[in-house]
């Protein structure tokens, strides 16, 4: 459950996936709302420390959050706006099943790497390819020191997708193991936090990691040695599999990934 990047690599310019992937839609994912006031290139490690250095009300903060994000309404015209509980189950199935996301001990054989941030960065564009629109899609970190099992880690990601069965958002996690709502996904992982003070921060889909920017494959991006490959095999899957018409979520949607 550790999860890190060497701040040396993920402080890099980071742009949009631009080497294996073609996406005929990067117009549109580039400028993806700005969720409140989080950026892109924002450091969500130093904004904690200042919201605690302040004395903020980091229960109070989260609280308004959640609020603030339950409300917000997506609407994208021939795309779909939120998808059901059966339809983020698969994502999830998608992901454990994975060559690339369902084998972490190939490519992080000593466990120092952890790559939530990759299974999230995976299950946003499945569910991209399967019709999702891209303003019904975040990402949601939560930053802190937290340990279970004997194990201490600093954050953790995930993806999120608009709920069209149930009021607010799904947590796209295997962590977990299936969909849950927000506040529910949050409240399994405060009971980690060793200091109380779970940070809960809603971005962009497209952020890669709490001090890291976009997705990118410079380098020193997603493509860089330390990651062995992981990146690189990922995307090679999404050219070499694409989604059939049947298996899209909607019908009416344009082609993520060209050849």
């Amino acid at each position: 459950m550790s999860e890190h990047f060497r701040s040396s690599k993920t402080r890099y310019a980071l742009g949009l996936l631009s080497v294996v992937l073609s996406l005929s839609s990067l117009p549109a994912l580039a400028n993806d709302p700005t969720w409140g006031p989080i950026e892109l290139r924002a450091d969500l490690y130093y904004m904690r420390n200042q919201e605690i250095w302040r004395g903020d009300d980091i229960s109070a903060t989260n609280k308004k959050l959640m609020e603030e994000i339950n409300k917000f309404e997506p609407s994208s015209k021939n795309q779909l706006n939120g998808i059901s509980f059966e339809q983020a189950q698969k994502i999830i199935t998608k992901t454990n099943t994975n060559k690339v996301t369902g084998q972490n001990y190939k490519y992080d054989p000593k466990g120092e790497i952890g790559f939530c941030f990759g299974r999230a960065l995976y299950a946003h564009l499945e569910l991209l390819r399967h019709g999702v629109a891209k303003d019904s899609i975040k990402k949601v970190f939560i930053v802190g020191p937290m340990r279970a099992g004997g194990i201490d880690w600093q954050f953790h990601v995930a993806t999120l997708v608009k709920a069209s069965d149930k009021s607010g958002w799904y947590a796209v996690d295997t962590f977990i193991g299936r969909p849950v709502l927000l506040e529910d996904w949050f409240a399994n992982f405060q009971k980690f936090s060793t200091d109380g003070k779970l940070r809960m921060y809603v971005t962009k889909a497209n952020k890669i990691g709490p001090n890291a920017w976009e997705y990118n494959t410079k380098p020193g991006g997603l493509f860089d040695g330390f990651y062995n490959d992981y990146f690189k095999d990922m995307f090679q899957f999404f050219k070499d599999n694409r989604v059939s018409p049947e298996e899209k979520f909607m019908q009416r949607c344009s082609k993520i990934f060209t050849n």
